[in-house]
């Protein structure tokens, strides 16, 4: 809904980079149980540090003292679990709050509600009621999910070790579509001065390009609405209201939950009684079709939506006409 618009480009900026902290202190925490689910998939992480042309060892020794499994990488992984990135998110945490505090919310779009003006609610005590209402369910969730919920049952895979196998072993969701992207990306044999392991192109350079296009998007929308590039913006865009933006999230979107799905592969195969190259097959396919179709049918609609708003035009608050004057 475009709230990224000037001048919150750097909280969006914030927001980027807490849910990539937030993604890598999930591993970190899946990583640090050793046993042989989590050992397996830190062995895949330790492969994709190493298809790094040129810095690929050395990032490894730094991250994980080493060659995998190396004695000091658990507690580095826990330093890092329990200090350091859990330091970094309250850091942004709190400068995305002060930033909110100066710049306020966004609108959506009605009565009074203009780009130089903001209604919103009071911090005492409609908008301090709900948001003590939101931790009390997250914390009700947190707490039912650490006494109903079985994490991490190391006595069911057994320490890590190199030689075993673990069948139908899966990444966590939000990484799941990291492990399908390997699965699912053809080998390309690139041989040069430095070699590039295939893991490399699924493993580190896709999630580079989804999160540098998140990180660009602010400037993106500024190529594309040019015209309203330099001033600022409190209300929001409807979904409708942007057709190629809310089709190209919705694309990208389906692209990443075909690879989320390609993640299992194996236990698709299985519940389906097929074999598991017909279904990577299958997989490639939807990754190539399914996100162009999803990205026309949203455009689509969207502009159909736009067409018939703009022909049945709803009443002009007065304050809004007066702006616009």
């Amino acid at each position: 809904m475009a709230a990224y618009r000037r001048p919150r480009e750097i909280n969006w900026t914030i927001g980027v980079t807490l849910l990539a902290l937030a993604i890598a202190n999930g591993f970190i925490g899946y990583s640090i149980v050793d046993d042989l689910l989590s050992g397996a998939g830190l062995r895949i992480a330790y492969a994709i540090l190493m298809s790094i042309p040129v810095i690929g060892e050395w990032l490894a020794f730094l991250c994980l003292g080493g060659v995998y499994p190396s004695p000091v990488a658990i507690p580095r992984l826990y330093s890092l679990h329990i200090f350091l990135v859990p330091a970094a998110i309250a850091f942004l945490i709190a400068v995305h709050v002060g930033l909110i505090w100066r710049q306020l919310h966004t609108n959506y779009p009605g009565p009074r509600r203009t780009d130089r003006t903001i209604v919103g609610s009071r911090l005492w005590p409609s908008y301090a009621v709900k948001s003590l209402g939101l931790f009390g369910l997250l914390f009700a969730t947190v707490a039912a999910l650490g006494g109903l919920v079985q994490i991490d049952p190391v006595w069911i895979y057994g320490p890590y070790d190199p030689t075993a196998i673990l069948p139908g072993a899966q990444p966590d969701w939000y990484l799941g579509w990291v492990e399908g992207a390997m699965r699912l990306f053809p080998s390309l044999n690139l041989r040069g001065r430095y070699f590039v392991p295939d893991v490399f192109f699924p493993g580190m350079l896709l999630p580079a390009i989804v999160f540098l296009g998140l990180y660009l998007y602010p400037w993106f929308d500024k190529l594309v609405y040019f015209r309203d590039a330099g001033r600022q913006h409190n209300v929001l865009r409807l979904p409708y209201e942007q057709p190629f933006h809310t089709a190209l999230g919705c694309g990208v979107f389906t692209f990443l939950l075909v690879l989320l799905f390609a993640g299992g592969d194996d236990v698709i195969a299985v519940a389906a009684g097929a074999s598991v190259a017909h279904i990577r097959v299958v997989l490639q396919a939807l990754s190539l079709v399914l996100p162009p179709l999803v990205f026309a049918g949203v455009y689509a609609l969207c502009r159909r939506a736009l067409r018939l708003r703009t022909a049945v035009p709803g009443p002009v608050p007065a304050e809004e006409a007066a702006v616009t004057r």
